[in-house]
Formats: C-alpha cells, structure tokens, sequence
C-alpha cells in the first residue's frame, strides 16, 4: 500500500467513505493545480486541511494523477467486510468496530456498512464470499418450531 492510501485509510473505516474522501481530495488537487472549481461541505474541510498538509509533500502537479491512480487500483483490489446491522451506529459506535475489527484483520483494514432493519438485532458478515448470520432473526428461525410449540402451550 502506498503512502498516500495509508494516510486516507488511517482516518476512514468504510469503502463509501473512503470513496468520498478519495474523490475530496481529486477535487481539492484539481483545484490547486489547475483552478478547477472547488466546493467543498464543512464536515469536510478539518479533514482535507489534516490531510493535504502530509500529502502535500508527496504529489506535485506532474505526478498527482499517477498518484491518485496507485490508490484506485488498490481500491479496485480490496475486498471489504461487509456488515449488515439491524440499525444505524453513532459515530462512536462505529469507532468502536472499526477499532475492533483493525485489531483483528489489520490496520489497513476497510469494511462497508448495510442497514437492514428486519435483523431485528445481531449482524450479518459477508467476507471473502463467506456469509456469516448473528442476526436475531436467523436466531427466531432457528427455532421456529420450538417458539410454536411454546406459544400453541400457552393456548391450548
């Protein structure tokens, strides 16, 4: 992984979000080095202005689209764990994995976040092809006949 990658991935947990941040930064540079417009959202901007301040001295007008082509080809060859969760994380919450799940898989490690309501609570992993249910609702039908059997109990 290149330098420039390792400074995104260090401060981005998700593939969208890294997306989003590689095309920032495209933007930003595009505007530096050759005044294309530049419009940015301030949740943005504390972001670019860390970030920029290192890869400043890494790209130069000459070599920053080859720089920012390195990255799209790691991009295009990662595969990233896929969660699905019953509900939305805060911004701590999804620290807190992100932080786990680097221990576990590494520090340049990315995954990508799916919301699906009807897991009712657990989560859903989908690695490497591999699909992983810890849902609530993979737990119900699991023990459908059960759950019934001690329902009908209650009524007859």
């Amino acid at each position: 992984m290149d330098a420039i990658t390792s400074l995104i991935v260090k401060t981005t947990y998700t593939l969208s979000d890294f997306q989003a941040r590689l095309r920032l930064l495209r933007s930003y540079y595009d505007h530096k080095f050759f005044g294309s417009p530049l419009d940015i959202e301030e949740s943005d901007k504390s972001w670019l202005k860390g970030i920029t301040t290192e890869i400043d001295s890494l790209v130069n007008q000459t070599n920053y689209q080859t720089a920012f082509q390195k990255v799209e080809t790691w991009l295009k060859n990662l595969e990233p764990l896929i969660l699905s969760l019953p509900a939305k994380l805060s911004t701590e919450q999804l620290s807190k994995i992100a932080d786990r799940i680097r221990q576990e898989f590494g520090k340049d490690f990315l995954f990508e976040l799916k919301y699906q309501p009807e897991l009712i609570g657990g989560v859903v992993l989908i690695w490497k092809g591999k699909y992983y249910d810890y849902s609530f609702k993979k737990k119900l039908k699991d023990h459908d006949e059960q759950i019934k059997k001690i329902i009908r109990g209650y009524f007859s």
